[in-house]
């Protein structure tokens, strides 16, 4: 709906995003939900930075790879080009209930953290925890099975860089 159009836009690095929701605001008074079918730039600035947000948040719910730490704690890092630490959070959040978890956005050096029930996110100055020995063993593991199960004939790069961007690449096991 409207609401998770805005809360989108806000989350949009788009830098003129507060100009365009506000003028898609005001236009929305006049025009009611029709305001999205207007010709005009602010409103289609706010789609774009609807569009840009929400689409990133979506791939970020499939491109998050937690590592496990001694104490059980899941932990992921990702490196949106948007501010969407919030709702990939949410979205773990609600797939996982009963596990402890922490995403940290290296980007903005935020951290989002869920444990029974309680979700907090905040700026940090720390370094996201290295991977345990363990960790390590599993992640070449994951990394020697999907070499193993690639099939050379099908491979398409250019397809892959246009479902999964190269700046998510950084932070994918597999790549």
């Amino acid at each position: 709906d409207f609401l998770d159009m805005l809360r989108y836009a806000f989350l949009s690095a788009y830098p003129e995003r507060f100009t365009c929701m506000v003028r898609t605001l005001h236009l929305a008074r006049r025009y009611g939900m029709q305001v999205l079918d207007v010709v005009d730039d602010a409103v289609l600035a706010f789609r774009h930075c609807y569009r840009a947000a929400a689409n990133e948040a979506h791939r970020f719910t499939g491109l998050t790879r937690f590592s496990e730490l001694p104490d059980g704690l899941l932990v992921a890092v990702i490196a949106p080009k948007n501010n969407v630490l919030a709702p990939v959070l949410a979205h773990f959040v609600q797939r996982y209930p009963g596990q402890r978890l922490a995403i940290y956005d290296e980007g903005r050096r935020l951290l989002g953290c869920y444990q029974q029930g309680r979700v907090l996110v905040q700026e940090v100055d720390i370094p996201p925890p290295q991977a345990t020995p363990d960790e390590q063993q599993y992640r070449t593991l994951w990394r020697t099975f999907f070499a193993a199960v690639t099939i050379e004939e099908r491979l398409n790069p250019s397809l892959q860089r246009q479902h999964m961007p190269l700046y998510t690449w950084r932070n994918l096991t597999e790549m």
